[in-house]
């Protein structure tokens, strides 16, 4: 008996969401993964991909079926460059290293979200202040409606908890087992990276280890709060290893023990 290799690809529109296409294809025709940007050509138009389901060659050559979410790329036109505006007034200048393959299967940061709310080792206090005090001069001069004419990128703080935070530290904050981490359109893992969800809301607490120690240990806001006792056992881990949390776009720092270190949750 013959059983065919081949993997039933539904072509969905996301601006309808009707299937625009159905296709059979030989797994070697598509992508190994679709977890980086990927632009498919359709007919006589681009089509970039926002969604894949399985993300992987792996998964979709044993499934033999795949859907890819696409939206329709849109006809290039010109733009003066003065009039583009920044979302966000500051960046980190390094993304972390890739890893192993992602499999889907990770948590996911933008990359404008890496390290945008972390936790720093109080001793690089007066470094944190002058990173802030460049990202509040572009709220006060280069705000230009909803964004920012310029962007602040920081540079000064490249390992934010010196010396690492052993990490076994982090198992009084009562977690679950860590996922993976990888960024949004990347097809690799964060090395060393990990996640948790934090009780009660969506907020995320992730980071990298290397060698035991964990080197950067950041937040992503959610839509909900954490409950109170998972900022409260947050705020005694910052006492306890000297450390401070700091919202580099809003310019806040929160120092355990105060209520400055729950503001940063609200």
């Amino acid at each position: 008996m013959f059983f065919s290799r081949k993997v039933e690809v539904t072509f969905v529109d996301a601006a309808s969401g009707t299937a625009i296409a159905v296709s059979d294809m030989d797994p070697e025709q598509l992508p190994e993964t679709f977890l980086v940007d990927t632009t498919l050509h359709l007919g006589e138009e681009d089509w970039t991909v926002l969604r894949a389901e399985p993300p992987t060659r792996a998964e979709f050559a044993k499934s033999r079926r795949l859907v890819l979410t696409l939206a329709r790329v849109e006809k290039m036109t010109t733009m003066d460059p003065r009039q583009i505006l920044f979302s966000l007034p500051s960046i980190n200048d390094r993304l972390p290293d890739d890893d192993e393959p992602a499999d889907g299967r990770e948590a996911v940061l933008t990359e404008d979200d890496w390290r945008q709310v972390e936790l720093v080792s109080v001793g690089l206090r007066a470094e944190v202040e002058e990173e802030i005090g460049a990202i509040a001069a572009i709220h006060d001069a280069h705000r230009r409606g909803p964004g920012f004419d310029q962007v602040h990128v920081r540079s000064r703080i490249e390992h934010p908890l010196a010396g690492g935070l052993a990490a076994d530290a982090l198992h009084s904050l009562g977690l679950g087992a860590p996922r993976a981490l990888r960024l949004d359109r990347h097809g690799h893992r964060v090395r060393g990276g990990f996640a948790h969800v934090l009780a009660a809301g969506d907020w995320l607490l992730y980071g990298v280890a290397d060698g035991g120690a964990v080197t950067v240990l950041g937040l992503h806001p959610g839509a909900e709060p954490p409950s109170d006792a998972a900022i409260q056992a947050l705020d005694a881990l910052a006492g306890r290893h000297g450390l401070i949390v700091v919202d580099w776009c809003r310019c806040a720092v929160g120092e355990p023990g105060h209520a400055s270190f729950a503001a940063a949750f609200s």
